[in-house]
């Protein structure tokens, strides 16, 4: 059985920095994200057992988003000074790994990560996403899972329904209902979670959901949708 693993190096960095209590070297270095990543790449290896493995990495220049839409995370701020120096040592523990990996100028780590399930799913028996990024849901179908390694979390189809109150092809028009504040994304005004998942259920797309305006009746909503 081929088995296709791609690690999400930048959600490993920083969800495992802010999981794991402040470590130090004997000589005061923080340590904590290096653990946790290693550990969850061993983890992953040993539980997974992929034939086939690499880790996308985002750019270190930004990505194409930022031309196109000047604000995209403008509301993050510099790292935290204890993580600062944890990449360079985390990239070197990649390195002593010996596992491919890839980053491209303009692009994020999701961009690298879609574009290899698109293109290379029909090439193997399944293909496991490690991530808990919920952009990377979409991709999601019934060879594609995503695992979330820190809750031992495996997504296929039937779980991104239960968490997103959607199915992974409406991931894309969900999100575009409701935006996304981590990256600073703006949604339709009046519409959350619930509201989106609502009617995407009804009417399946954002394209149908908008020519069925005039039937929607939520005076909120209407006006998020019209103006």
């Amino acid at each position: 059985m081929k088995k296709l693993l791609i690690f999400d190096l930048s959600n490993f960095i920083f969800r495992a920095f802010f999981a794991i209590r402040p470590l130090h070297t004997p000589d005061g270095v923080p340590v904590n994200a290096v653990y946790g990543v290693m550990n969850m790449l061993i983890g992953a290896l040993e539980e997974l057992h992929p034939t086939h493995l690499f880790i996308a990495q985002d750019h270190k220049g930004g990505s194409f988003r930022n031309e196109i839409y000047s604000e995209y995370k403008a509301n993050r701020g510099e790292p935290p000074e204890d993580l600062v120096p944890q990449f360079a040592l985390i990239e070197e523990l990649v390195d002593k790994f010996e596992m491919p990996k890839l980053r491209v100028k303009g692009f994020e780590a999701d961009d690298i990560i879609g574009s290899a399930v698109t293109q290379f799913k029909d090439h193997f028996d399944e293909v496991l996403i490690a991530s808990s990024d919920k952009d990377l849901m979409q991709f999601i179908d019934d060879k594609v899972k995503m695992v979330d390694t820190m809750r031992n979390k495996m997504f296929g189809p039937k779980e991104v329904l239960e968490k997103m109150g959607v199915n992974p092809e409406q991931i894309v028009d969900y999100l575009s209902l409701v935006g996304d504040a981590s990256d600073n994304i703006p949604g339709v005004k009046g519409i959350g979670a619930k509201g989106a998942a609502k009617l995407l259920t009804e009417y399946k797309t954002l394209e149908n959901v908008f020519e069925n305006v005039n039937r929607i009746t939520n005076k909120r909503v209407l006006n998020g949708l019209t103006n």
